[in-house]
């Protein structure tokens, strides 16, 4: 297999577990390729942000602080604000507007001294259609 089949592979693997809630396997799929990304920026920039929203959602699972979690998906915001429609094959508009609404409802849980995400809140991730024929 090609470097960038293998590539691939790992991002879709860091998909599947993201959507499982799996973010720890996620994480663990795209930080290989976040660091293998040099010279192109673009690729760099948006597995960054897909590494702080899965990191987000992890720190509020666990005893880390929400306010870090809401740090997160505001980096993660402001990267994806510099992509174009779609990266890597993945529909980075919805994307977008899932992380803000994820983000607005993180500040209330931060503003309330909670954790507990309303599930239906967690950005989606998926394909671009263009990438579907």
């Amino acid at each position: 297999m090609s470097a960038e089949a293998d590539a691939r592979a790992a991002l879709h693997q860091g998909i599947r577990a993201y959507a499982e809630g799996d973010y720890r396997t996620a994480l663990a799929a795209w930080e290989p390729l976040f660091q293998a990304s040099d010279g192109d920026e673009s690729r760099r920039t948006f597995l960054s942000a897909l590494i702080h929203i899965a990191g987000a959602l992890e720190r509020l699972r666990g005893t880390d602080s929400v306010t870090g979690s809401l740090k997160l998906l505001e980096r993660a915001e402001m990267k994806l604000a510099s992509l174009s429609e779609e990266a890597l094959g993945l529909h980075i508009t919805r994307l977008r507007e899932g992380v803000r609404r994820c983000r607005d409802a993180v500040a209330v849980l931060v503003a309330e001294g909670r954790r507990d995400l309303d599930p239906s809140l967690v950005p989606p991730i998926e394909a671009h259609r263009s990438t579907l024929n």
